[in-house]
């Protein structure tokens, strides 16, 4: 007896959920994009604005102060900082990210300097931080801010991640662990000079990581995503003594 068209529709279309149920429940556990906010505060009569990543789960989180990299900022500029590379990188941590703006061309300008001081503040006043797991990181321009707060703020922070960058002639190097990394293909910060820079202080601190990479130049922010992803096992196993995952990879002198 043939079966009724409803019945061996229904068969068919239960056979096909059955099939793609494996792909749908992984689309299901996909983690969602962070969702960024645009915030503003003031600070001595003057606005400063920043973004915020605030983690998925609940408890005191790390806190990361990130600074963004040079061009013509926009109101919230660390926007594209967070979404393509600090956000990625340290998803592990899920920390409370606050991105703040800098409209004077650096970090080391006092504008910019109390502005992201300010936005670090209210963070912890603020957001569900641990105190004691405060970070600061940055691309280019924002990897220089990276060195100088490091080095003039010890006291703020546990450790410094500057990516593509090296630090001023004119500041003493941190005192704090840092994790820098750097491409032998950056065009605007030779590796040759960032290199000698910072060789003291891998020679004095043995906590200290110059990761090198290779085939990426410095406008390809994206793409050191991936490589910074490493220095979440060093954070967690030399800054907070965690049992780290694995261990870092450190370019020789």
């Amino acid at each position: 007896m043939k079966q009724p068209v409803a019945q061996v529709a229904s068969a068919v279309a239960l056979w096909i959920g059955l099939a793609l149920a494996p792909e749908v429940a992984l689309a299901q556990a996909a983690p969602a994009p962070d969702v960024l906010s645009n915030e503003t505060i003031t600070v001595d009569g003057v606005s400063a604005n920043f973004v915020l990543r605030l983690p998925r789960t609940r408890g005191p989180r790390p806190l990361i102060l990130a600074l963004h990299f040079g061009g013509t900022p926009t109101a919230f500029y660390g926007r594209g900082l967070i979404a393509n590379l600090i956000g990625p990188a340290f998803a592990e941590l899920d920390a409370v990210i606050v991105a703040p703006t800098c409209f004077d061309g650096s970090w080391l300008r006092p504008r910019c300097e109390a502005n992201a001081l300010a936005v670090l503040d209210y963070a912890l006043e603020n957001y569900p931080v641990d105190p004691s797991r405060v970070l600061v990181s940055g691309f280019s321009m924002g990897g220089v801010g990276t060195w100088h707060f490091a080095s003039k703020f010890p006291e703020r922070f546990m450790a410094g991640i500057p990516v593509a960058s090296r630090p001023t002639a004119s500041e003493p190097l941190p005192t704090i662990p840092m994790w820098a990394l750097h491409s032998t293909d950056d065009e605007v910060f030779p590796i040759a000079r960032t290199r000698d820079a910072i060789r003291p202080l891998l020679a004095r601190d043995p906590r200290c990581v110059f990761e090198v990479i290779s085939g990426v130049t410095h406008f390809e922010t994206a793409r050191f995503a991936e490589p910074l992803t490493r220095s979440v096992d060093w954070v967690r196993g030399v800054v907070w003594e965690e049992e780290p995952d694995s261990e870092p990879l450190i370019e020789p002198l």
